[in-house]
């Protein structure tokens, strides 16, 4: 299934994916890197998503806010704010956001109900992976988001089993990879 930039609505589906077709060539995703988080949380948590801290506010122009995260491991970090008249299930999480350029028909077949990128009333902040590297038994991984006025990075710390082993990779098994 080929589709052009950006593709994020897929990856952040909570769908499993079973091949990336040209991720070695044309496409620009480090699919490696999107993977390293496997070291210390394991395979099944590559692209899992986790919705946390949901909280209310008030403006400054006095309206109620309600915020919370949604983490895909391995590819991006978005904060929702929703205004004060959108209701809770204004965006359907189990249909898939569509943020390709490409005609939507077909696609359906493939990967499910469709959900447009935008939602009256509703902001979105992403922050997309940048890097990622494991340290000791630990992987850390950087999101960034880009804006005109600078970029804002969140740093998260997986914390790997004692002794390693998180995706079934051990530094012994890492050490024996290089020698003869």
């Amino acid at each position: 299934m080929d589709m052009g930039d950006p593709v994020d609505g897929v990856y952040e589906s909570g769908r499993k994916i079973e091949s990336m077709h040209h991720w070695n060539s044309w496409y620009t995703k480090d699919v490696v890197k999107m993977t390293t988080v496997s070291a210390a949380a394991g395979r099944k948590s590559v692209l899992r998503r986790w919705v946390f801290d949901q909280e209310e506010s008030v403006s400054a122009t006095g309206e109620n806010l309600r915020h919370f995260w949604v983490m895909t491991n391995g590819y991006s970090l978005v904060k929702y704010t929703y205004g004060e008249n959108v209701p809770d299930d204004a965006i359907n999480f189990d249909a898939t956001e569509k943020t390709w350029p490409e005609d939507p028909r077909g696609y359906e077949d493939r990967l499910g109900p469709l959900r447009p990128a935008e939602e009256e009333g509703v902001t979105k902040d992403r922050w997309l992976l940048r890097d990622a590297f494991v340290v000791g038994e630990n992987v850390h991984q950087f999101y960034v988001r880009e804006e005109d006025e600078g970029h804002s990075v969140i740093e998260i710390v997986w914390l790997g089993p004692k002794g390693g082993g998180g995706g079934g990779v051990t530094d012994h098994f890492l050490r024996g990879t290089y020698q003869q």
